[in-house]
């Protein structure tokens, strides 16, 4: 039985955010190199979570994501809804998802590349951590375009290093693609060998 709980990971978020946010700069005295330009429309739409760094929100005793998804769709010129689906297996072995409904706000145009990703539903709380905080979802890897116009893969970072995915369309990366993105975090200061790589359903 899959049973949703909407937006129930908003408060690991938020303190992730605060963390990112707030401190992430001071950490690391080399900022993340971010690709040169991010096409908007090519990275909207699913993708399947590859590869991820382990974190507070998708790694517990009681709450191993699996066939985790995001989604990206278009709000505005400068914004971008984010849906994010996590399927874990509660204390009766019974298959449970958590989504999280959130905003992403582009602010670099330059590059389109650093954005503010935050999961707070309350529009004053989530415009105050927007303003004190700073970019949080740097993009510093894509893949080719595939022949619908979207990126193929994607590796995305924060700036303390800490957190980091690896997105792809498919639910497979092939071994060239799952080299390269490897070395792209490892280029950048990530610590690669602590990557996990979550179940999907055809893997």
């Amino acid at each position: 039985m899959i049973r949703k709980k909407e937006n129930k990971m908003q408060i690991k978020i938020l303190s992730l955010l605060f963390t990112i946010g707030l401190f992430s700069q001071s950490l690391f005295a080399k900022p993340l190199q971010s690709i040169d330009r991010l096409d908007i429309k090519s990275y909207l739409g699913l993708w399947h979570e590859y590869l991820r760094l382990p974190n507070e929100f998708e790694d517990k005793e009681n709450k191993f994501c699996f066939d985790v998804t995001a989604e990206y769709k278009i709000i505005s010129e400068k914004s971008l809804s984010v849906t994010n689906t996590c399927h874990f297996l509660d204390k009766n072995k019974q298959i449970q998802t958590d989504i999280a409904n959130g905003r992403a706000v582009i602010e670099n145009s330059d590059t389109n590349a650093s954005l503010k990703v935050e999961f707070i539903p309350i529009p004053v709380l989530r415009d105050i951590v927007r303003w004190i905080s700073e970019p949080n979802y740097i993009v510093i890897g894509l893949g080719e375009k595939n022949q619908a116009g979207l990126y193929s893969w994607a590796v995305v970072g924060s700036p303390d290093r800490k957190y980091a995915w690896v997105l792809s369309r498919k639910v497979k990366l092939s071994p060239e693609d799952d080299t390269a993105t490897r070395k792209i975090l490892e280029s950048q200061g990530f610590q690669v060998s602590k990557l996990i790589r979550p179940i999907q359903k055809t893997n």
